[in-house]
């Protein structure tokens, strides 16, 4: 579990140096997405949200876990900063 948060964090904070909000949010999604493969990270969703989205109710219960979903972390911005990209644990 540590080492995941490790993962994350480091990918997130290579994808954040040096830049601010990228210009094509599925072009994000994509390099965040290779990234994640070629460090074998296999269960994850990225989705793209609006900033401003109201977050996801860290009280509901993922059926499939019978657990609190996660509520998931912010990898970077996209679109001129009008969406975030987010990442979940599966």
């Amino acid at each position: 579990m540590a080492k995941c948060f490790q993962i994350v964090g480091s990918l997130a904070l290579s994808l954040l140096v040096g830049t601010t909000a990228h210009a094509s949010c599925e072009e994000f999604k994509a390099k965040v997405e290779s990234q994640l493969q070629a460090k074998g990270i296999q269960s994850y969703s990225l989705e793209i949200v609006s900033i401003g989205s109201p977050p996801i109710d860290a009280t509901l219960i993922a059926p499939e876990m019978n657990k609190p979903a996660d509520p998931g972390r912010v990898i970077g911005t996209c679109d001129q900063g009008s969406k975030q990209l987010i990442y979940r644990r599966r």
